[in-house]
């Protein structure tokens, strides 16, 4: 394992932050960040203020206020206050870092006097005073070597022994000491720290310092975080703090577990209180909490949407961080993807919030994954409500081409008395009475149900007493027929209406094919091409008085010569004798000469 590899793998470690100048230039940029995060010995920032300067990087006072509020406490660093002194270009800066360095124990707190003395004019008396109280302090602690290296179970043990020890002393001290309660507690947790740090595998520390949190601190929240970090660092493997959790995560009647989602909503609710009633700005303390808290949730796999949504409204109103509060939604709505209710909960909260931001690609894209998300399950109600968010969106956002409407209707139909109100609805108010709104429900259900009903079918009954066990006989039937003679000859009128253009065999009818600049060509079809062939027989008989009529080239001089050279029956007799000469005419210039078809029909009635 390379040197980088190994500080990457402990980098709480005071080992590792010594061993850091060691590294090569490329492999101090990706190591640096990893120390300084979440530290608890001075070396790490003191290792960042060295590379700072080595890299040519500014150094703001924020970065000097945040080392010192993170690692200050330590005994050892009285250089990285020094440095963060000298980085910071105001002032006044400057003057309260050297008041908050000298205000605690710190081993060679003269350099730090020293600096403070050249920079200003300072009166010695209190220094002195504090100094030789400070220095008893730091006779009675005995601080362990953090630079040990273990070779065998016995070193651990003996450095066990002297963080009991020093951590003794301090609780001795904590109530009647010379420094304050508040600083006395802080200065305890970040040796429970360093203790743990040093020692990680070994779960009685983790334990000592999460009964520490709950007996002086009376911090349950921090202690529950702090045992489930000790769990997380030796693997599960501690009946201890398996204990504390169960425990801490029970309720007050100490029957039913608490749910991890429930002590997330609490403890948010707390600091949300905290961070509404700082009168002074926003807390940062108080902040990374919070957060903290939010990123535990996550990574527990809690898909409850009021831990998320709790965290972004906090993030939004409280914090004012509005860009957070949107990718706490984001990365919530990923989280809550194993339960669809809570993800379509919070879902709508991230619509809402971004309706409120006027950010029209964030809701509608939302509101788009509802529809999709739907679309996947069986459920009609649940993909009607996220066609109708969709739609609502569309109208908060005042989209002038909106298309959610279409689609939805393609979806699922509406009837124009919905679709009407929909669109003319303001608010909660309807656009006709009440009386009247009812009325129109009415007549649209009554239509409706008369639509959806079919005609009942009848069918036949047979009487029992007709019914047989074979058919009857039928006897065939003889009528007598009656005399066409005494009929009289039926005599077709006129057609007094004009003919269509349709029946006109002038007109040029038939389906044409379009071949290009306004090209037509007729398509010849079957009866096209009868047409023009009546058309050309026209054509060629030019004379059409009734001498031509009779030559006997025309088809009605062969009509009449058949009629004198065929032989008919009585029976065909009387039925030309029932035809008039008017009718035959009407029929052979109105009609399509279908004469069979004709005849027949007068055969019928006659």
């Amino acid at each position: 394992m390379s040197l980088a590899e190994e500080i990457i793998r402990n980098p709480f470690s005071a080992v590792s932050a010594k061993n850091f100048p060691l590294l090569v230039t490329v492999e101090k940029k990706d190591v640096i960040l990893k120390l300084i995060d979440d530290a608890v010995y001075c070396d790490a920032w003191e290792a960042y203020f060295v590379y700072a300067h080595e890299m040519s990087i500014p150094l703001s006072d924020e970065i000097a206020f945040e080392a010192v509020h993170a690692v200050g406490l330590d005994v050892f660093s009285v250089h990285l206050w020094i440095e963060a002194a000298r980085c910071c270009s105001n002032r006044e800066n400057q003057l309260e870092i050297y008041h908050l360095g000298l205000s605690v124990p710190l081993y060679d707190r003269h350099l730090l006097y020293a600096e403070y003395k050249a920079s200003d004019d300072v009166d010695s008396v209190n220094f002195i005073e504090e100094n030789e109280a400070f220095d008893k302090v730091l006779e009675l602690e005995r601080w362990p070597d953090r630079y040990a290296h273990f070779y065998c179970d016995t070193d651990k043990i003996e450095v066990r022994r002297q963080w009991i020890a020093l951590l003794q002393c301090m609780k001795n001290v904590l109530e009647n000491g010379i420094l304050e309660r508040d600083i006395q507690i802080r200065r305890m947790i970040l040796a429970y720290r360093q203790m743990c740090a040093q020692l990680p595998e070994d779960d009685s520390c983790w334990y000592d310092y999460c009964l520490f949190l709950l007996d002086t601190v009376d911090d349950k929240e921090f202690a529950l975080e702090t045992a489930l970090t000790g769990l997380r660092t030796i693997k599960q493997d501690s009946f201890a703090l398996l204990n504390i959790v169960n425990i801490l995560m029970s309720e007050k009647n100490d029957t039913a577990p608490m749910n991890m989602s429930d002590k997330a909503l609490f403890s948010q609710r707390v600091i949300g209180e905290e961070l509404a009633q700082a009168t002074s700005g926003t807390n940062k303390e108080c902040v990374k909490r919070l957060r903290r808290i939010g990123k535990l949730a996550a990574s527990e796999g809690v898909h409850d949407w009021k831990v998320y949504s709790q965290w972004s409204t906090s993030e939004h109103l409280v914090v004012k961080d509005s860009q957070m509060a949107s990718k706490i939604l984001e990365n919530g709505v990923v989280c809550c993807s194993a339960s669809p209710d809570d993800a379509i909960l919070l879902e709508d909260e991230a619509i809402q919030h971004h309706l409120a931001q006027h950010h029209e690609r964030e809701a509608l894209g939302y509101a788009e994954q509802q529809v999709e998300e739907a679309s996947a399950r069986h459920d009609v109600g649940r993909r009607k409500a996220a066609w109708n968010r969709l739609v609502s969106t569309e109208k908060k956002l005042g989209l002038t081409l909106s298309k959610a409407v279409g689609r939805r209707n393609e979806v699922f139909p509406r009837t124009r008395l919905k679709s009407f109100l929909e669109k003319v609805r303001v608010g909660c108010y309807l656009p006709c009475s009440k009386e009247e709104f009812h009325w129109m429900q009415f007549l649209e259900d009554y239509e409706a149900k008369k639509n959806s009903e079919i005609d009942p079918t009848y069918q036949w009954l047979e009487v029992p007493k007709e019914k047989r066990l074979s058919p009857a006989f039928t006897v065939p039937a003889f009528f007598e027929t009656v005399d066409e003679t005494h009929w009289p000859v039926l005599v077709m009128a006129p057609n007094p209406f004009e003919p269509k253009e349709s029946d006109d065999p002038d007109a040029v009818v038939g389906p044409r094919e379009f071949c290009g600049k306004l090209v037509y060509r007729l398509q010849v079809d079957k009866p096209t091409k009868a047409r023009l062939q009546r058309e050309d027989q026209i054509r060629r008989i030019q004379d059409l008085n009734s001498d031509a009529l009779g030559k006997a080239e025309s088809p009605l001089g062969r009509l009449f010569k058949l009629l004198k050279d065929r032989t008919f029956t009585e029976a065909q007799k009387r039925q030309l004798q029932s035809l008039s000469l008017e009718w035959i005419i009407t029929q052979l210039i109105s009609s399509e000469l279908n004469l069979s078809e004709g005849l027949n029909k007068r055969v019928r009635k006659t």
